[in-house]
C-alpha cells in the first residue's frame, strides 16, 4: 500500500497520464519507482543474454547449444528449490539486496574467469544466467505483489512489465555500445553496475512503501509450492489445463529450435566475439523495442477485436510464415537467409512477451483461484523446462549431424501444425471451463475477461436464463465488470429469486432505462421489502418530481404490502412535508393492525425506512416548513414492535433492526433489547445477525452481560457464539476474558466459541500461558468430580478410557452417577477445546476422537502424541486426565498436585455434594438434587436432617422442592419409618 504521507509530483503525473496508463494520483511514486526498478532488471537480462549468446557460439559454437539447453532444463528446478529454502522465512524486503549482491559478485567473477580461454565458464555462465534472470524477475514480482493491494497490481502491473520491455532495448544497446568502445568481455561488468544500480532503487521503495496489510502486520508472501506432483494430477484431470500445458510445451519447442536456427546463422555470418556481440545487443533492443510496442498499442486492441481464440493464433500463424519464408530464403536467395531467421526470431520474441504472454494469462481465468497460482507455477516453470529438455534431444539430429539446421524447419513446420490445432481445442475447452466456472461461481468479477469473444458473452447471457439465482447474479457481475451491463435484460425483473430482482432494479438504474418503468412500478407491491426499497429508488429515480405524487397515491392501496412500498419512497424522499405525515399515519395503521401478518409488513416497512428520514423539502419561494419529528418517533415505533406478542412480527422487527444498522448505522437503544431476545430458540438466529450488523462498538456490551450473574440463563449462554462471529481478535479477547466462568455450561459454551473461532482463524493466536492456566483448571475439576464417582460406587462399576468413563455395572446408573459422568465427559472436552487453541486444531480434535476407542493400540497412538506435543507446565496434569490409569494411582495424583482429598466415604461426599448446591451454579444445584434423590435410592439415614434442612431454608427452588418432595412422600417409606 501507498504511503499516505507521499505526495506525487508534477511531472510524474504528467508523463504517466500521456502514457495513458491507469495510475492514480496516490500511487505515482510506487509506480514510476517499480517501472524504473523493472526497467534495470530488464536492461540488465537483455545485456547479459547479449554475452551469453555471443561467448558460447565464439566459444563453444552453436552445435553445442542443445547441451546447454538440456542442462538448463536439468539445474533450473534443483536452483529454484534451493533460491526458496534460503528466501524462506526471510522478508523480500532483506532478501532481494542480499540476493542481488550475490548475483553482481557472480558477474565480476565471470568477468575474471572469461579473461582465460577455457570454455567451461562459456558454459557456466549460460546455464547460471538463464535461471538467475528467471530468479531476479521472480523475486521482483513476488515483492510488486506485497506491495500492491490486489485491485492496485491489476491497474498497474501491465504498466510495470512495460519497464522490463523498454529495459530490454537499453540493455541491448548497452551490450553493444560497450562491445564496440571497449570489448565485449567489459559487457560483464556493464550488465553488473545495471544491477548495483537497483541497490538505492530498492532502498527507496522500502521507505515509500509501508508493505503491511490494513491490520497493520505485514502481508504475508506466497511461500513457494512444493507439492508438484499434485499440481501434475490438477492439470491432467482438467482438460482445459492440459490444453494450456500443450500449448506451452509446443511453443517452448518451436522457439528453442528457432533459437538454435538464429545461433547458427549469426555464427556463419560473423567470425569475431566483439561482432557477435553487437549483433545479439541489437537482435534484443529489436525484439524488446517491437515487444514494447505490440503491448502498449496493439495487444489489448487485438484481444479485443480477435478474442482469445484467434489471439492465441497469431504467434504460431506468424510462426508458420516465417519458416516458410527461412524454407524459400535457404532454397532461393541465400544471402537473405540470416535476415530472415532474425526477423523470425524477433517476431516470435516479441509477439511471445507481449499478446501471446496475455492471452496465456486469460486462459488462467476460468481456473479455481485456490488451485492457480499453484498449477500456473508448474506449467510456467516445471513443464516449460521439461519442454526445453524435450527440444534439447531433438536438436541433438542437428549437433550430431543428422539434420542441417535448414532442414529442421520442417519438424518446426509439423510442430506449429500441431500448436494450430491445439490452439482450437484450447478455445473450447477455456468455454467450457468458462462455463463451469460461472456454474460454480468462482470467476472473479475483477478478472480480465475477454467481453469481446462472443462465445463468452453467449455463456454469460446464457447463464442470464438458469434457474440458479446465484448463477444469475455472477453473470450479472461479470457483465457488469466487463462493461456489458446493456445485455442484462429487463425480463430478470420476472426471476423467483428476490436477490435477482433487486440487483437487476440496481442495474436497470445505473442505464437509465426508462423504457423498463411500468416493469419497475410492478415491483413496488413485491413481496420482499428489498426489492421494494429498490423498486421504488429505481422508480424514483426514473419518474423525478412525479414519484412523491405517485406514492402518496398508493398509502391507502388495500394491499399491505403495497401501503409499505409507498410509505418507504415517500419518507426516503421527503419532498413534501404533508405526504411526509401521510406516511406516517399508514405506517401507524400498520403497526397497530389487529393482524400479526400485516404487523409484519409493518415492521418491513420500517426496516425499509431510513432511521432518521431527512428534512422535507420547501417549494421555491416558501420558507422551509417545521420538521416533523420522525427520528425518535420511528425508533420508538420499532422498540414497540420488538415486544409484540407474536413471535414473528418480533422476528419481523428483529430484521428490520438489522437493516437500520447496516444502513444507517448502529442505535445502542436497541442492543440491550436484542440481547435480551436471545432467549427465544425461535429468534435466535435472527437476533445473532442483528447483534453482529452492530459491529464491535457493541462487543463491551455483550462482554458485560456474558459476566451479569443476574441475566438470563439463556441469554448468556446464547452469547458466546454470538461474540464468535466478530473480527477474531476482538471476539477471542472478551471470550477469553470471561473464563474461567461461574457457569459449568456457559464455560462449555465459551470454550467451543473459542475454539471454533480457532477452526475459521488459523492464524489466530491465544496467549498460551492463559490457556494452560484454564487447562489445569479444567483437569481439577476432572479429578475432584473423578474422586466423587469413586466415593460413590464400586470401583469395578465405571471405567474411564481415554476421553470418556465407560459404565460397566450392570444395573444402570442412577441420576446422579449419569450426571458425574457427564460431567467427567464435558471436563475432558473442555480441556481438549483449550488445547486445541494453542496446538494444531485438527490434530488435537483427532486425537480426542481416537481416545474414546475401545481398541488400547488407537489409545496408546493418541496418548503418545498428546504426551509429545504438551508442555511440560500442562503435560502431568492432562495425562493424568486422559491416560489409562488405576483408580487408586489416579487419586494419588489428584492428591499430590490438587491437594484432592479422598477417602472421605459417601456419606460425606453426599453431603459435600448438597451443601455445595447452594449458591452453586446450575450444574451443581442439578447435582445437589440429585444427591438428594441418592438419600432415597441408597437409604442414607445420616443425611435425613440435611434434607430436612434442604427443604426448608433452601432459597433455591429445584433444591427446595426435591428435598421437600423426598421428605414429605418418600423418605419415611423408603427407611421404614
Amino acid at each position: 500500500m501507498m504511503n499516505g504521507n507521499a505526495r506525487p509530483t508534477t511531472w510524474h503525473w504528467r508523463l504517466l497520464g500521456r502514457l495513458g496508463t491507469d495510475v492514480r494520483v496516490e500511487e505515482t511514486r510506487i509506480a514510476t519507482l517499480l517501472f524504473a526498478y523493472s526497467f534495470l532488471i530488464g536492461a540488465f537480462q537483455f545485456a547479459a543474454k547479449s554475452i551469453r549468446q555471443s561467448s558460447f557460439v565464439d566459444s563453444l559454437g552453436w552445435t553445442q547449444l542443445p547441451f546447454v539447453y538440456l542442462a538448463v532444463a536439468i539445474m533450473a528446478w534443483p536452483l529454484l528449490r534451493a533460491w526458496n529454502r534460503l528466501a524462506r522465512g526471510v522478508p523480500l524486503a532483506r532478501f532481494i539486496p542480499r540476493s542481488t549482491v550475490a548475483v553482481i559478485a557472480s558477474m565480476v567473477l565471470f568477468w575474471w574467469l572469461y579473461g582465460y580461454v577455457w570454455p567451461w565458464p562459456r558454459f557456466l555462465f549460460y546455464v547460471w544466467i538463464s535461471i538467475v534472470t528467471l530468479l531476479v524477475f521472480s523475486q521482483f514480482w513476488s515483492w510488486a505483489s506485497q506491495l500492491l493491494d490486489p485491485r492496485q497490481a491489476r491497474r498497474l502491473f501491465a504498466f510495470v512489465l512495460s519497464g522490463a520491455l523498454v529495459g530490454g532495448v537499453a540493455g541491448g544497446q548497452v551490450a553493444t555500445t560497450v562491445t564496440r568502445w571497449i570489448d565485449a568481455r567489459a559487457t560483464l561488468l556493464a550488465a553488473a553496475a545495471i544491477l548495483l544500480a537497483t541497490l538505492p532503487l530498492i532502498a527507496r521503495i522500502r521507505t515509500l512503501s509501508a508493505g503491511v496489510g490494513p491490520d497493520g502486520r505485514p502481508r504475508p508472501s506466497a511461500a513457494p509450492t512444493d507439492d508438484a506432483a499434485g499440481s501434475l494430477l490438477e492439470i491432467w484431470r482438467s482438460p482445459h489445463l492440459r490444453s494450456v500445458a500443450a500449448l506451452m510445451f509446443l511453443s517452448i519447442m518451436v522457439a528453442e529450435i528457432t533459437d538454435l536456427q538464429f545461433n547458427w546463422v549469426v555464427e556463419q555470418a560473423t567470425d569475431r566475439l566483439d561482432q557477435r556481440t553487437m549483433i545479439f545487443g541489437n537482435f534484443f533492443s529489436a525484439m524488446a523495442l517491437l515487444s514494447f510496442v505490440l503491448q502498449l498499442l496493439l495487444t489489448s486492441r487485438l484481444q479485443r477485436s480477435l478474442g482469445v481464440g484467434a489471439s492465441m493464433r497469431v504467434l504460431p500463424a506468424t510462426m508458420a510464415v516465417g519458416t516458410a519464408g527461412v524454407l524459400g530464403a535457404a532454397a532461393l536467395m541465400p544471402g537473405a537467409l540470416i535476415h530472415m531467421v532474425a526477423a523470425l526470431k524477433i517476431g516470435e520474441g516479441a509477439l511471445r512477451y507481449s499478446l501471446d504472454q496475455g492471452t496465456r494469462e486469460l486462459l488462467y481465468v476460468p481456473v479455481p483461484q485456490e488451485i492457480r497460482p499453484r498449477v500456473k507455477t508448474t506449467i510456467d516453470v516445471l513443464l516449460q523446462r521439461v519442454a526445453r529438455a524435450v527440444a534439447a534431444v531433438v536438436l541433438f539430429t542437428v549437433s550430431f549431424g543428422w539434420v542441417t539446421p535448414i532442414g529442421i524447419s520442417w519438424i518446426v513446420l509439423a510442430l506449429i501444425v500441431l500448436w494450430l490445432g491445439m490452439t482450437y481445442r484450447a478455445r473450447r475447452d477455456y468455454v467450457a471451463a468458462f462455463r463451469e466456472g460461472l456454474l460454480e461461481h468462482r470467476i472473479d468479477p475483477d478478472e480480465r475477461l475477454d467481453p469481446s469473444d462472443a462465445t463468452t458473452l453467449n455463456a454469460l447471457v446464457a447463464s442470464l436464463g438458469s434457474s440458479d439465482s446465484q448463477e444469475v447474479l455472477h453473470a450479472i457481475d461479470l457483465l457488469v465488470a466487463q462493461g456489458r451491463a446493456h445485455l442484462i435484460t429487463p425480463l430478470l425483473l420476472h426471476h423467483d429469486s428476490p436477490e435477482v430482482r433487486r440487483r437487476t432494479l440496481e442495474v436497470l438504474r445505473s442505464l437509465e432505462l426508462v423504457s423498463a418503468r411500468p416493469a419497475v412500478e410492478r415491483l413496488i407491491a413485491d413481496e420482499d421489502p428489498s426489492v421494494r426499497a429498490e423498486a421504488i429508488r429505481t422508480f424514483a429515480a426514473f419518474t423525478g418530481s412525479d414519484a412523491t405524487k405517485l406514492l402518496a397515491s398508493k398509502l391507502r392501496d388495500a394491499d399491505p404490502r403495497v401501503r409499505g412500498a409507498a410509505i418507504v419512497g415517500v419518507l426516503q424522499l421527503a419532498q413534501d412535508e404533508k405526504a411526509s405525515r401521510a406516511a406516517l399515519g399508514a405506517l401507524d395503521d400498520l403497526l397497530t393492525d389487529s393482524d400479526p401478518v400485516v404487523r409484519q409488513h409493518g415492521a418491513q416497512t420500517l426496516g425499509g425506512s431510513p432511521s432518521e428520514p431527512p428534512p422535507p423539502q420547501p417549494g421555491m419561494g416558501q420558507p422551509p416548513p417545521p420538521q416533523p419529528e420522525m427520528g425518535q418517533p420511528l425508533a420508538n415505533r420499532m422498540l414497540r414492535l420488538l415486544s409484540d406478542p407474536d413471535p414473528e412480527v418480533v422476528r419481523a422487527a428483529v430484521r428490520a433492526v438489522r437493516r437500520w444498522n447496516e444502513r444507517d448505522g448502529t442505535n445502542f437503544l436497541f442492543v440491550p433489547i436484542l440481547i435480551s431476545l436471545l432467549r427465544e430458540r425461535r429468534l435466535k438466529h435472527d437476533v445473532r445477525e442483528a447483534l453482529v450488523s452492530c459491529g464491535e462498538e457493541a462487543l463491551p456490551l455483550l462482554a458485560h452481560f456474558l459476566r451479569d450473574r443476574d441475566e438470563h440463563f439463556w441469554v448468556r449462554l446464547a452469547l458466546p457464539k454470538t461474540i464468535a462471529r466478530f473480527r477474531p481478535e476482538p471476539a477471542r479477547d472478551v471470550l477469553l476474558g470471561a473464563l474461567p466462568a461461574d457457569e459449568t455450561a456457559l464455560e462449555h459454551a465459551i470454550i467451543a466459541s473459542l475454539s471454533s473461532l480457532r477452526a475459521r482463524e488459523p492464524g489466530l493466536r491465544f496467549p498460551i500461558e492463559t490457556v494452560e492456566e484454564l487447562v489445569r483448571e479444567q483437569a481439577r475439576r476432572y479429578l475432584r468430580a473423578f474422586a466423587r464417582l469413586d466415593e460413590l460406587v464400586e470401583s469395578g462399576d465405571f471405567q474411564p478410557r481415554g476421553t470418556r468413563v465407560v459404565w460397566l455395572a450392570e444395573r444402570p446408573p442412577r441420576l446422579l452417577e449419569a450426571l458425574l459422568i457427564d460431567r467427567l465427559n464435558d471436563h475432558v472436552g473442555n480441556l481438549f477445546g483449550l488445547l486445541s487453541l494453542v496446538h494444531r486444531h485438527r490434530e488435537i480434535w483427532m486425537a480426542y476422537e481416537r481416545l474414546k476407542s475401545d481398541d488400547g493400540r488407537t489409545r496408546n497412538h493418541a496418548l503418545e502424541f498428546i504426551d509429545n506435543t504438551l508442555r511440560p507446565g500442562v503435560r502431568r496434569q492432562v495425562m493424568t486426565v486422559i491416560d489409562d490409569l488405576a483408580p487408586a494411582e489416579r487419586l494419588a495424583a489428584a492428591g499430590a498436585m490438587f491437594h484432592i482429598a479422598t477417602g472421605g466415604g459417601r456419606v460425606e461426599t453426599l453431603r459435600g455434594l448438597i451443601q455445595g448446591a447452594s449458591g452453586g451454579d446450575v450444574a451443581a444445584r442439578w447435582l445437589g438434587a440429585a444427591a438428594l434423590a441418592y438419600i432415597v435410592d441408597d437409604g442414607v439415614r445420616a443425611l435425613v436432617p440435611l434434607a430436612e434442612e434442604t427443604a426448608t431454608h433452601a432459597t433455591d427452588p429445584l433444591l427446595r422442592e426435591t428435598a421437600r418432595w423426598i421428605t414429605e412422600r418418600s423418605l419415611a417409606p423408603a427407611l421404614g419409618w
